[in-house]
């Protein structure tokens, strides 16, 4: 399968420095972005319709009708930072920025494309026959070419996985930001101390929406209930479910010899975390 899709981006700024005094200069800025969601020349996309249990497929017309995405305009970025001459030896800086992702996953896992028919996702098994239509021996070798019907996407056995997108995600993004300071130790003798960190917001995750329920049975073991969707498998369904953090500390040490020679020496201690919501499906049963 070769999917021929593409995005449109555009991004406007407006930035400028400001020298408030002889000690104190301003960075201000903001930008506005926009990128349409992913388009396929010949509209073959499917997403999944949790509130009909259908799959929808991608027309001409507008940008919704095309990428089964509604496009996200609210993509304000603004940027703002500092520097300060304290004394002399001493200065110190700070920004902050907000950094937008706009190409989540392109090329792999989890794109629109990758449904029946326009990729055809089948099982290898051995003694399945009828609508299945995948392999009756056993065990399965490719020998004599795959068996009838296994990429005949009319011939799908109904529960093959899916892949789905929550059609109303937003852009994620990054805020970024910093503080240090640069202290002249000696001449030519340079130490700059910084704490630098960042948050993603909105990032993307993936969840399984139509997995089987777990059932209690009376005796205390555990089985495999019903699906939500009884009539399809999986369904990996992606939305803006992540959050991300990063703090740091970052020190370096600068010598500056003659002839152009440096000498550098720096240490970084970090933490990064990242997370999701849990999502928990439970189901009681009785005798």
């Amino acid at each position: 399968t070769v999917m021929d899709q593409g995005q449109d981006m555009q991004f406007y700024f407006i930035q400028d420095d400001y020298k408030v005094t002889s000690k104190l200069t301003l960075n201000l800025g903001v930008r506005y972005e926009f990128a349409t969601p992913p388009v396929e020349k010949d509209n073959r996309f499917a997403n999944f319709d949790p509130g009909t249990g259908t799959m929808v497929f991608a027309k001409d017309g507008d940008l919704f009708a095309r990428s089964l995405i509604h496009p996200d305009r609210n993509n304000f970025a603004p940027r703002v930072g500092f520097a300060w001459s304290a004394t002399n030896k001493l200065v110190m800086r700070g920004a902050y920025g907000i950094f937008m992702s706009h190409t989540v996953r392109q090329g792999r896992e989890g794109l629109l494309g990758f449904n029946p028919p326009y990729l055809v996702d089948n099982l290898l098994q051995t003694s399945v026959t009828g609508a299945a239509a995948i392999a009756s021996a056993a065990p399965f070798r490719l020998v004599n070419g795959y068996p009838n019907g296994l990429l005949d996407p009319t011939s799908l056995a109904p529960t093959i996985s899916r892949r789905a997108q929550d059609p109303n995600q937003r852009t994620p993004y990054i805020q970024q930001f910093n503080f240090g300071m640069q202290y002249e130790l000696l001449k030519d003798l340079l130490l700059d101390v910084a704490y630098v960190g960042n948050k993603g917001t909105k990032l993307n995750g993936f969840r399984n929406i139509n997995q089987r329920a777990v059932i209690t049975n009376a005796n205390g073991t555990q089985s495999a209930g019903n699906r939500p969707y009884a009539a399809l498998g999986d369904i990996q369904w992606m939305e803006n479910r992540v959050g991300s953090t990063y703090n740091s500390l970052q020190v370096r040490l600068e010598k500056r010899f003659s002839h152009g020679v440096t000498g550098l020496v720096s240490y970084t201690w970090g933490k990064a975390l990242t997370g999701a919501p849990d999502h928990i499906s439970t189901s009681g049963g009785g005798a």
